[in-house]
């Protein structure tokens, strides 16, 4: 009985403090993209093709943050002026996926304050002529 009860203060405890720490997170510094986001973390690189079908990631339907990237960057938007306005905004452009080299990234890192850190990263996929085929993010927040 005792240890349903740190379990029931745990289920509730735990997302309360974390929803508390998040809010002392310096939104205002935040760029506007990234603000009032929920965590969705996903990558959009393709598995490996020898990984078992259970292992790879199902489908995940737009959240938030995707609608926001695909209002700023249209399909057809040059990938220069992704890169330049992504940088602009404090993220740092990692590169390439190693299974398919048309999708690239870019990571945001914002430390906060007290316990909590926010994660953001967008994958964007090009053509031939270097224009955003699609594009997509994900955020997180971590703790020490």
């Amino acid at each position: 009985m005792k240890a349903l009860r740190y379990i029931i203060a745990g289920v509730v405890i735990v997302p309360l403090l974390i929803a508390v720490t998040c809010s002392f997170l310096p939104n205002s510094t935040l760029p506007p993209i990234l603000r009032n986001l929920t965590a969705s973390g996903h990558s959009y690189c393709p598995v490996p093709k020898d990984l078992p079908e259970i292992a790879k990631p199902k489908p995940v339907a737009p959240t938030e943050f995707d609608k926001r990237l695909a209002h700023e960057y249209p399909p057809g938007t040059s990938e220069a002026s992704v890169v330049s306005s992504l940088k602009s905004l404090g993220f740092e452009v990692d590169g390439a996926c190693k299974e398919d080299n048309t999708i690239r990234y870019a990571h945001y890192l914002q430390r906060g304050v007290g316990l909590v850190s926010l994660g953001a990263d967008v994958f964007w996929k090009v053509d031939a002529k270097r224009e955003i085929v699609w594009i997509r993010g994900s955020v997180s927040y971590t703790g020490p």
